[in-house]
């Protein structure tokens, strides 16, 4: 309730006894075995759920895939089985990330084809990241996919819908946390005036308003009445910006400066905030990888959703305005 409350998302026809009426709480641990549920409770759960919304995960760019395969793989399995339990599987819809096709991108990564970058909703079954401990959140988020993937050949209705970085929403304009790794990146940029020589690299935001109706009309839509493999979708930015055209806040210029210089940079003169320097660390082990967080397609998305009557171009485009908007929040919030 009290999240409701600072986010101001008590609005219109949502209202605290409304979501009393309509919610019900069930309090579980992710980092336990069928999120902490006895077996009585886990079961009963799942005979009465008809579609599981999977959009929580353990995020950390410092830890090792040992850290974060007990929470984001072990619990993913869960979800399968909470699915099972009913007459018939539940339906899954699971909030992935762009992360995980812009894992072709990376030094260390076995693609079937080393010619073609796959930027289409498909699935990530053509490229493998690398099987050391290093680098484990992008590790684990493939991982997840695969054993939905996975589910989906056996029956079970699957969607997977690859994300981009969230922000405040357009509705209430409460900023989100200052938080984001994706932001940080973004925010160094526009405060030193200076971009990392990464070439395909791109600003690419999603208010959380627009993401979340993207989810649910997705989401609703009917499965065939033979599954056998999972529905993908690209729920990113239609118009990302290329940080070639990102301008400092201040000098309104762009300098583009090689990587290692880029970090160096970032971590002496931009880390102002609580938790930004393990922020920045974590960066920059990530992009060691040769990871790039370049756009994905989202054509053949966008058409889906047209269908169902929402024109994904109503997201605002990432401009320098949609920047610096989010610029005014950053240096105030929490972290």
């Amino acid at each position: 309730m009290a999240r409701f409350r600072d986010f101001d998302l008590f609005r219109g026809q949502i209202t605290p006894a409304r979501l009393l009426q309509q919610t019900r709480v069930h309090k579980g641990d992710m980092t336990q075995k069928h999120f902490g549920f006895s077996q009585q409770d886990f079961f009963m759960l799942g005979s009465r759920v008809h579609t599981i919304y999977s959009l929580g995960v353990s995020v950390s760019l410092l830890k090792t895939y040992s850290d974060l395969r007990d929470i984001d793989v072990g619990r993913m399995k869960d979800l399968v089985e909470l699915a099972a339990m009913g007459t018939k599987p539940s339906a899954i819809v699971h909030l992935s990330t762009f992360s995980v096709p812009q894992i072709q991108s990376w030094h260390q990564v076995q693609r079937h084809d080393r010619h073609r970058v796959i930027k289409t909703p498909v699935s990530a079954r053509s490229y493998v990241p690398s099987t050391d401990d290093d680098n484990g959140y992008a590790k684990v988020r493939w991982v997840g996919e695969r054993v939905l993937e996975e589910a989906a050949s056996r029956g079970f209705p699957v969607t997977i819908l690859r994300g981009s970085a969230m922000t405040r929403s357009i509705a209430t304009g409460v900023p989100e946390p200052r938080c984001g790794i994706v932001q940080q990146g973004i925010m160094g940029m526009l405060l030193s005036g200076t971009v990392p020589d990464v070439p395909g690299y791109v600003a690419d935001f999603v208010p959380i308003d627009h993401l979340a109706k993207w989810i649910y009309a997705l989401a609703e839509q009917p499965h065939a009445t033979t599954i056998t493999e999972a529905r993908f979708y690209h729920v990113t930015n239609p118009s990302p910006l290329p940080i070639v055209d990102i301008r400092g806040i201040d000098s309104g210029t762009t300098k583009t400066i090689p990587l290692k210089e880029w970090f160096e940079l970032m971590e002496q003169s931009t880390a102002h905030g609580s938790g930004d320097l393990v922020r920045w660390a974590g960066i920059r082990a990530f992009f060691e990888t040769g990871h790039v967080y370049w756009g994905l397609e989202t054509a053949s998305t966008e058409r889906v959703m047209a269908r169902l009557g929402i024109n994904m171009r109503e997201c605002p485009p990432v401009t320098m305005d949609f920047l610096t908007e989010l610029w005014g929040d950053w240096p105030s919030r929490d972290a």
